[in-house]
């Protein structure tokens, strides 16, 4: 079995699939240098743009209807004007429809009611508001509820899709149909936009392109991420760990490609979420040189108490000059620990970590910043401070850890 993983994992380390998803992975579109690329309002200016303007709008609204009513447009579809935040008020209760698109199919006069959903979810039922304003008008009004995942609603009336759907039955259809090449540059960035990138861990929606690189990814290696084969044994378990920890013969980091992959594989449901392995523990069983700390604030805890354990005249200033970036003074405390006598008091039992001559350290990644903010400060105090310029840290995926 460690003959078998070693291969796999030298394998991974020199494959072009693993190479084209850092390519893939390292782009960025606009929305995402411009730090909207999760911003409700972003996408929803972007949709208004698509279904408004002359040469995607008529089509972008027969696909959208296709999709939602399971069947053709026979008619022509005009489109006549999009609203982007369409003010109503019903009784004493008020709302704001995220898109509103009138248009003329045939002869008939209809409207598209979008509400739209980005890293949130529906509140004081907003759906059931807007139905109950065009009710009256229902026969000719299409609700349609678009978040990343499909999401229910309050109301029954809304047909609901996920941005996957948006991308398959819409966008990706759209290009096909129009020859405008600015216009089809703006749609394939704003395609990017949806996906997962180093930059960005939340998936809206997989493309073609990255679907195809999931796929040669989870025929040729599922075996390094399936939380199965993570429970072999011992050996198994943490030449994995180690694998998950190292870098690829172009000097990527594993754990980087395979944390977006894995997220987007799950997405696709192509792979087991860590929903799938809930109530399932694992856990590598430390030698008397290692130890396992649970997150960045445990980890940085564990940091500035060894520091202090090896220079007992620390103050608050020499900690500051120390870990500038991640010491934040704030109501005379600094995070989990508090000033008394111009000195620092750790506040956590005494001896609940191993003391600075453990080698190894395994460390647990808890929160969405978990990732970035662990490696900005073990690189900073690696770097800086000579005392822990010889431990080893390992990060346990979080699909291994304890649930």
């Amino acid at each position: 079995m460690a003959e078998d993983i070693n291969k796999l994992i030298e394998n991974f380390k020199q494959s072009k699939t693993v190479k084209a998803l850092d390519n893939y992975l390292s782009e960025m579109s606009m929305m995402e240098i411009l730090g909207v690329d999760r911003d409700e309002n972003a996408h929803s200016n972007f949709l208004a743009w698509l279904f408004g303007n002359e040469v995607t709008g008529r089509e972008a609204c027969r696909l959208l209807l296709k999709s939602i009513n399971n069947k053709e447009v026979s008619s022509p579809i005009l489109v006549k004007k999009v609203i982007r935040e369409y003010f109503i008020q019903h009784d004493n209760q008020k709302g704001r429809i995220d898109i509103m698109i009138e248009y003329n199919e045939g002869e008939t006069g209809k409207r598209i009611i979008i509400e739209n959903k980005v890293l949130s979810t529906e509140h004081n039922k907003q759906t059931e508001l807007y139905y109950k304003v065009f009710e009256k008008e229902a026969a000719t009004t299409s609700f349609v509820f678009l978040t990343m995942s499909g999401a229910e609603t309050e109301c029954d009336k809304f047909k609901k899709i996920s941005y996957q759907d948006l991308l398959d039955k819409v966008l990706i259809p759209l290009t096909t149909k129009i020859s405008d090449i600015y216009t089809l540059l703006r749609i394939a960035d704003y395609i990017k936009a949806l996906g997962i990138r180093y930059s960005q861990d939340e998936v809206m929606a997989v493309d073609p392109c990255f679907r195809g690189l999931l796929t040669s990814l989870n025929n040729e290696f599922s075996d390094l991420y399936n939380p199965e084969m993570w429970k072999k044994d011992d050996e198994t378990l943490k030449r994995l760990i180690e694998f998950w920890n190292s870098s690829t013969c172009e000097g990527m980091e594993v754990r980087d490609i395979l944390r977006p992959a894995i997220k987007a594989l799950s997405a696709l449901n192509m792979t087991k979420t860590t929903e799938d392995t809930k109530g399932t523990t694992y856990q590598y069983k430390v030698k008397e040189s290692e130890i396992v700390i649970g997150g960045k604030n445990a980890l940085f805890k564990w940091f500035v108490e060894q520091y202090i354990s090896k220079h007992h005249d620390a103050n608050i200033e020499a900690l500051q000059l120390s870990f500038p970036a991640f010491l934040h003074r704030k109501n005379n405390s600094i995070r989990d620990t508090k000033l008394t006598n111009n000195h620092i008091v750790i506040n956590f039992p005494k001896n609940r970590y191993s003391e600075i001559d453990k080698k190894r350290i395994y460390i647990c990644q808890t929160g969405w910043d978990g990732p970035a903010m662990m490696s900005r400060l073990i690189k900073y105090v690696k770097e800086i401070i000579p005392d822990f310029k010889d431990i080893e840290i390992l990060e346990i995926p979080e699909f291994l850890q304890k649930k």
